[in-house]
């Protein structure tokens, strides 16, 4: 082998035995220190410490919690047999008790306890001011109390009929069951109590209900009808009637409001004999379905047998007369009524009482019957039975006043005057009537009908001698009358003087009020000052009254049921002068209204 090979394995054998030594060594280092972790040791304590640790590592159980409430009512069945005089009721009660000692738990305040089983507790009814049970023990019990309840007849009903008054426990949940024997057909509950027949048929004499905890629940239970309903029974009803009468130079003007209510059986039509000498105006009511005239007598149907209430509004007129009774409006069959009478004048008429037959004033609770619209009327009241004579008056009127048909109380002109020689005319009448059925007006020459209202409703004027021809309602009440029109208006183009016509009516008016709105650019001043006043807005249009029955605006349809509008005065353009006229007198034919008009500068010369 040569030296070289022979070297180096020596060199390697040299090497490899310092290395295992190495290891071996390390071994043993780490055996010196993993040795004293692996291997189980003994540790000695003082006594002390050992408690703590041991107390430590075992802690004692933490007390149960306090209950909320040392009592609980859970819930409560009931079972309600009913008798003939009287109900037994059995109280079945689960109550959950925690607290130590006696413990009291609510019971209803209605009925006689007479028994009660506290199954494995202590237990006994306590009564005093507050009635309750007291009770000690553990756990949930079941505890069984039962009571007797008084069952009270109602004589005036029409089927045998008991009331039961029931005291609910304060329980969680309170339901039972109500048996009676056949006398009983049918149950009904209040006051919280819900009933359920058990058969579904409603046959068995069994009920099921559940109620409000804490409370008393009222049933009555009725058994097989022994009479007809009230309904099915002959007709029964009493009236209250209010008549208003209003005297005036030409007429005569009644309203009337009857009211009837019905004590048995349906009331299917409502006969009313009128006085004699006058005519139905209209007829209304929320249930009118129709009415009819025969033999001087009013016959009203309503739209549905009337079981319950039923009141109508007349409204009649009649010629004028000087001496009179107090006209009544009653219906006839009426078990008992209750008549009021009163009389007013409407003008410069003297009333008297001539004779006050058998009239007497109504007293506080009388009033309470009678309407509020025949209360506000006119004139004093007069309580009459039905048959007897009614007071009688007098009318004496003023000497040498003259008798006007219509009259308008006030007349508004509203112009509104463009430069192109054309303006716009507005015109609100308040008109009363007292006799005629129209009112004619005739506009300035060449002016064009633009619109036409009466009261807010649209109608369509004819023409006449006298102008347009507007329809007045037959009521002497206030009306206004509107009109609308295109009227030519000869504008100055200087100075000078421009004359604005206004409308003729076939009634006098009394007031007359006018706005002008002129073009700007010039001055404006009345020819005649004495004129000058203020002209308010219009007043808006009274409530237009019902003057068709319903069935009359079911057959007349839109036309006899459009609806009002309220026309406002068209404003006035910026920068437009404004000048207004008021005067009083009462004529037919208002003259015309002449302004002096001025150039600008000639104005701003003389301020």
């Amino acid at each position: 082998m040569p030296k070289n090979h022979a070297a180096k394995e020596r060199r390697i054998d040299g090497r490899g035995v310092p290395g295992v030594l190495a290891w071996a060594s390390l071994a043993v280092v780490l055996q010196s220190f993993v040795g004293p972790v692996l291997v189980a040791q003994q540790v000695t304590l003082p006594l002390p410490e050992y408690r703590s640790l041991r107390a430590r590592a075992f802690p004692p159980p933490e007390p149960p919690p306090e209950p909320p409430a040392p009592t609980a009512f859970e819930s409560a069945a009931l079972e309600v047999v009913v008798g003939e005089a009287s109900a037994r009721v059995t109280y079945s009660l689960d109550v959950a008790l925690y607290g130590q000692g006696w413990q009291s738990l609510p019971l209803p305040a209605v009925g006689s306890f007479v028994a009660a089983d506290f199954g494995a507790i202590e237990g006994r009814i306590a009564e005093g001011s507050e009635r309750s049970v007291l009770v000690r023990g553990e756990g949930v019990q079941r505890l069984t109390l039962e009571a007797v309840l008084p069952l009270e007849r109602d004589e005036s009903a029409t089927r045998p009929t008991w009331r039961l008054d029931l005291g609910l426990p304060s329980a969680a949940v309170v339901s039972g069951v109500l048996r009676a024997g056949d006398l009983v057909k049918q149950v009904e509950a209040s006051d919280g109590a819900v009933v359920t027949p058990l058969s579904a048929d409603g046959s068995g004499g069994g009920w099921s209900f559940v109620g409000t905890p804490g409370g008393v629940a009222h049933f009555v239970l009725s058994g097989e009808a022994t009479v007809p309903e009230r309904s099915l029974l002959p007709l029964r009803f009493e009236a209250t009637s209010a008549t208003a009468l209003g005297v005036s130079h030409t007429r005569l003007g009644l309203h009337a409001w009857v009211g009837v209510r019905v004590l048995q059986g349906e009331l299917s039509r409502l006969d009313l004999p009128l006085p004699e000498g006058f005519e139905v105006v209209a007829v209304d009511g929320e249930s009118v379905a129709g009415w009819d005239l025969e033999a001087g007598e009013l016959r009203i149907t309503p739209l549905v047998p009337v079981r319950d209430s039923f009141a109508v509004a007349i409204e009649l007129a009649g010629p004028p007369e000087t001496e009179l009774p107090s006209p009544v409006v009653a219906p006839t069959g009426a078990v008992r009524s209750l008549i009021a009478t009163k009389v007013g004048v409407e003008g410069d008429g003297l009333l008297t009482l001539v004779d006050p037959g058998a009239g007497r004033r109504p007293d506080a609770r009388q009033d309470e019957r009678l309407p509020q619209a025949f209360l506000a009327a006119p004139g004093e009241p007069f309580l009459v039975s039905e048959g007897e004579a009614p007071p009688r008056w007098r009318v004496t009127w003023a000497e040498g006043t003259q008798v006007l048909a219509a009259q308008v109380d006030r007349l508004l002109v509203h112009y509104l005057v463009g430069e192109a020689g054309s303006g716009h005319l507005e015109l609100w009448a308040t008109v009363r009537n007292t006799g005629t059925e129209t009112l004619s007006l005739e506009l300035p020459p060449a002016a064009e009908l633009l619109t036409a209202r009466r009261d807010g409703v649209p109608l369509v004027p004819g023409r006449g001698p006298g102008g347009w021809v507007v329809p007045l309602s037959a009521r002497s009440g206030p009306q206004i009358v509107y009109v609308a029109a295109l009227v030519p208006v000869a504008l100055p183009e200087g100075a000078g003087e421009l004359s604005l016509a206004l409308p003729k009516l076939s009634a006098p008016a009394s007031r007359v009020e006018v706005r002008l709105a002129l073009p700007p650019g010039r001055g404006y001043r009345l020819a005649d000052g004495a004129r000058a006043g203020s002209a308010a807005p219009p007043a808006p249009a009274p409530a237009a009254r019902q003057e068709v029955s319903t069935l009359s605006r079911q057959l007349l349809g839109s036309a006899a049921g459009a609806a009002a509008e309220w026309v406002t005065p068209a404003p006035v353009p910026p920068g437009y002068a404004t000048v207004e006229a008021a005067w009083s007198a009462l004529s037919s034919a208002p003259p015309p209204v002449v302004v002096q008009v001025e150039r600008e500068r000639s104005r701003w010369r003389w301020q």
